[in-house]
């Protein structure tokens, strides 16, 4: 079994339910170009897939999100967790990509995993404060595509790090983009409704109810961060060094 395909005792949920960037968009639901989709690892081993999005026919306001795919070393790198009643449950970012690439291919996640190339893109560097080439593994076969996206603005902890090293929250917050969920962009169909053959609906329906709102999730203290930390293992940034590392010469 592929090391990113769900195992078949996993308890899949809605992708409908599931699901940040350098633009703000109002919460709605969007059609977008798939500028980027790239693979990052961070420090404690676990994986996320991160997207950057533009609105079709513009070139500027541009709003990035990443997901965790598969957890850190500690969690054991599984593309699931343990609920609370003993089941498996997917990882809510994994259950995320899965929505996007169902929805833009056709096939599953660690189908998508199979067609993954290492390619120098420009992404952006908190340190040099612009974006720098690098080397990344790229699902090249997203890159370009449009998909329609449900978006939500959500107010979230800034972050920062303590003593000992870990990203706590900093007491301040920010705005961010948060994608939900993906469509189909011919037929607005999301991942549930191709799968099913149903009608395309859950996109018009979170829309109505979500367009224009902002959903506050900041913690004023720390326990949605843990609750992150329990469930992926690792939120660090990217390890230096790790597998993504490159001698591809800057340009």
């Amino acid at each position: 079994m592929s090391e990113w395909k769900l195992p078949d005792d996993v308890v899949e949920p809605s992708i409908e339910g599931a699901g940040g960037g350098n633009f703000l968009w109002e919460s709605g639901v969007y059609d977008t170009n798939i500028k980027l989709a790239y693979l990052t690892q961070t420090a404690g081993g676990a994986y996320f897939l991160n997207v950057e999005l533009e609105k079709a026919g513009e070139k500027f306001g541009r709003i990035r999100d990443k997901w965790c795919v598969k957890s850190g070393n500690e969690k054991g790198n599984k593309t699931y967790y343990i609920s609370k009643d003993g089941k498996k449950q997917p990882l809510p970012g994994y259950q995320t990509a899965k929505s996007l690439c169902l929805a833009v291919t056709g096939e599953d996640f660690d189908t998508n995993m199979t067609k993954v190339e290492k390619k120098v893109i420009k992404v952006w560097d908190f340190k040099e404060g612009k974006e720098m080439p690098s080397e990344y593994p790229v699902i090249t076969n997203l890159i370009n595509k449009k998909v329609k996206v449900a978006v939500r603005q959500v107010i979230e902890d800034k972050r920062t790090q303590n003593s000992k090293g870990d990203w706590v929250a900093s007491g301040d917050t920010k705005p961010v983009n948060q994608c939900q969920f993906f469509g189909n962009i011919d037929t607005g169909k999301t991942a549930e409704e191709l799968k099913n053959n149903k009608d395309a609906v859950a996109m018009d329906k979170w829309a109505t109810k979500n367009t224009g709102m902002v959903i506050d999730k900041s913690t004023k203290g720390s326990k949605a961060q843990a609750s992150a930390a329990d469930i992926m293992g690792d939120t660090s940034p990217p390890a230096q060094g790790s597998l993504f590392d490159t001698k591809t010469p800057t340009v």
